[in-house]
């Protein structure tokens, strides 16, 4: 056999070589966003029950947009953020007045609840899984509830800063931001107001949390550009 034959024969070896590595690279990939998704639906089937008790709690706990900062935490850095922003997203007086009411069982469900919205977002966070592909199921009910529980994850948060120090729940707040401006990022979501019932005393209470977006065409173009500026931000960055 000619060394030209020999070398060729070996650059086709190492092809195929290349190739079946590449495939089962991909056929890997492919496997871990499986079990991920499937961990993520199994997260949300086994906390239903969690999920309906938090619709319970006192509709005074229900915080705005505008109590969340425009900067979600980041992962291994701190965030700054201005005097005027912490003030903004201080919890109202009945909010605190809310939480303080809450039972200990109730603050157990809010707790389950956040770990549970953790958990997903390190799936996502350790890239086994888009946000992308929660989102597009499961960003209304996410919204829903973070804006019930922020409250207690607050309330907890600062009361860890003033005994054994650290955060709590910033995967929370990360999730929430993008399931915010996905929503704002696509029309079908924005021209429609995302409202959540609760139930308190065996009344019923309904709410917009996240109202429709309205205005001109330029207006909501530009509000759907700077969303997904920021949901980039976080996706690629953070």
């Amino acid at each position: 056999m000619k060394v030209t034959d020999v070398a060729l024969l070996v650059g086709i070896i190492a092809d195929i070589t290349i190739v079946v590595s590449l495939l089962q690279i991909h056929y890997t990939a492919k496997n871990l966003k499986l079990e991920a998704f499937l961990e993520i639906k199994r997260i949300f089937k086994d906390n239903q029950k969690i999920f309906d008790r938090i619709y319970e709690f006192p509709v005074e706990m229900l915080c705005s947009s505008e109590q969340f900062y425009n900067n979600p935490p980041k992962r291994h850095r701190n965030t700054k953020h201005t005097e005027g922003e912490r003030r903004r997203c201080e919890l109202r007086d009945e909010q605190k007045t809310a939480v303080s009411m809450l039972s200990e069982e109730q603050i157990k469900c809010a707790k389950k609840c956040i770990d549970a919205l953790n958990d997903v977002t390190a799936l996502i966070e350790s890239r086994f899984i888009s946000y992308d592909d929660v989102l597009s199921m499961y960003h209304t009910l996410i919204l829903r509830l973070v804006y019930v529980i922020e409250p207690v994850r607050k309330q907890i948060e600062s009361d860890n800063l003033n005994s054994i120090g650290g955060n709590y729940g910033n995967r929370l707040l990360r999730l929430r931001h993008q399931a915010f401006h996905y929503n704002r990022m696509h029309p079908k979501h924005r021209d429609v107001s995302i409202r959540i019932v609760m139930y308190n005393d065996g009344i019923e209470y309904s709410r917009a949390i996240i109202p429709a977006l309205t205005g001109n065409v330029i207006f909501r173009f530009t509000i759907s550009l700077i969303s997904q500026v920021k949901y980039a931000k976080v996706k690629f960055f953070y």
